[in-house]
């Protein structure tokens, strides 16, 4: 991670859920290609961020997730209510003036994934991505403080409402690259 004293980017992995549709395994330690997912999105956001941020929950705080994880994010609950959850959660407790967010079940996200939906910002409030027509506000760049905003403002029911209140742009992004492991099948793809 880039040094500095203020951080300007941070990046969150929502790692939040039950894993009901993987049969009740803790998604973000199921093995990947030999890896567990979490380590995936610590991959593809570190080379890019200040700081790392986990949002958790419901459940409480796993020792065998901090093993994993390391020293290399901070951990913060969310309330389980779903992803916007964790977003609320971890945008609050990020330090940088960007958030940039991935979920732990997409193992093909990588770092230029986001240097493109950076590069594609510009003025706005953020860049989330799209791919087959559909808008994937859990893959993004946002700034904090209108994300922030946001989620509370009417308190947002998911990612997508509290984008719908910024002005972000959708960057066409292939589905592969943002393909999520919902269940044990999607581990074999």
């Amino acid at each position: 991670m880039p040094e500095s004293s203020a951080p300007e980017r941070t990046g969150l992995i929502l790692a939040g859920g039950k894993g009901e549709r993987m049969g009740g395994a803790y998604k973000p330690l199921v093995a990947y290609r030999g890896r567990p997912l979490i380590s995936w999105a610590l991959d593809a956001l570190a080379p890019l961020c200040d700081e790392l941020v986990v949002a958790y929950g419901p459940a409480p705080l796993r020792a065998d997730l901090v093993a994993v994880v390391g020293e290399r994010a901070r951990f913060v609950p969310d309330e389980g209510a779903g992803p916007v959850s964790g977003l609320r959660a971890g945008a609050q407790a990020a330090r940088g003036a960007w958030l940039l967010v991935a979920p732990v079940d997409s193992p093909n996200l990588a770092a230029p994934l986001y240097q493109e939906l950076l590069a594609a910002v510009g003025a706005r409030e953020g860049a989330c991505a799209l791919a087959d027509g559909h808008v994937n506000a859990l893959v993004g760049v946002y700034r904090r403080a209108p994300l922030l905003a946001a989620l509370w403002t009417g308190i947002a029911h998911s990612p997508r409402e509290a984008i719908a209140r910024m002005d972000v742009v959708t960057v066409p992004v292939s589905a592969e690259d943002v393909r999520d492991v919902d269940s044990p099948g999607d581990l074999r793809a």
